[in-house]
């Protein structure tokens, strides 16, 4: 299975009173093409595909175009979870009649439902987790303990553990800031002094980890756990065509220097 993996694209975001969209817009009909090129089986965005939780509304009409383009004219499944700065009502509405057409939307923690998609090998488990907000973690069914970001990820995580089966590959896709990751000057902090970290080891129960908060392209504490650059200037791929336990390849993918949004993240 070819997986293509993004996050963080902050549609919609201004630098200096300067609107980035023109910028957005011209990388994401290059990342459309990609995903075509390359003939992927499932596209996966991270989380924050939104600059902010009211996005304004030319920002909503390029994710509507490019989700249209990728599920309907080019047939492709897409996983898209909710990140700290999405509002998760609102990108996860309509998820249900959308998850029909392989469209899957999940915004809030209301739904930690696994996704099946298969291939020559056997099924593929994608656990698609939202940005989780110890708040919300807490509301879970045995959360009554959860008091930061850590204990609400251990707790969610291994709700997630419950669904797994060791006859399938299980990937997680999720919206965290994993300790020993490495920071740009682009991220907003999940909370003061470190306390929205979580590490490395909660995830450990998971074939492949596919995140996004971090803008940098980096492994996290093992080679299962990968961080994807924000929407200038590339994205991954993974392969998982093996019945291994985990993607057996892996490469970057992106733009060619000098093209328009190629230099330097904003």
């Amino acid at each position: 299975m070819k997986i293509l993996h993004t996050a963080d694209w902050h549609l919609g975001r201004y630098l200096h009173g300067v609107s980035l969209l023109e910028d957005q817009i011209h990388v994401l009909a290059q990342f459309v093409s990609l995903a075509r090129q390359e003939k992927v089986d499932v596209v996966v965005i991270a989380g924050d595909v939104y600059d902010r939780s009211v996005p304004p509304a030319d920002a909503v009409a390029v994710l509507d175009h490019v989700l249209a383009q990728l599920v309907v004219d080019a047939g492709i499944p897409v996983i898209l979870i909710a990140g700290n700065h999405d509002s998760a009502e609102r990108l996860g509405f309509g998820g249900r009649i959308l998850e029909k057409q392989r469209l899957i939307l999940r915004g809030s923690l209301d739904d930690l439902s696994t996704v099946i998609l298969s291939d020559a090998y056997g099924d593929v488990a994608f656990h698609p987790l939202p940005y989780v907000e110890p708040i919300f973690a807490r509301a879970l069914p045995g959360g009554e303990d959860v008091g930061d970001h850590q204990s609400a990820m251990t707790h969610v995580v291994s709700m997630l553990n419950a669904q797994q089966q060791a006859s399938r590959r299980n990937i997680l896709v999720g919206h965290a800031f994993v300790a020993g990751g490495s920071e740009s000057e682009s991220e907003r902090p999940l909370s003061v002094g470190g306390s929205g970290m979580v590490v490395a080891d909660t995830f450990a129960g998971f074939d492949f980890v596919a995140l996004g908060h971090l803008h940098r392209p980096q492994t996290v504490g093992s080679d299962r756990i990968r961080h994807r650059r924000r929407w200038d200037p590339d994205h991954s791929l993974h392969r998982a065509d093996t019945p291994t336990r985990r993607p057996n390849n892996y490469r970057h993918v992106g733009r060619a220097a000098g093209e328009p949004g190629s230099g330097s993240q904003p």
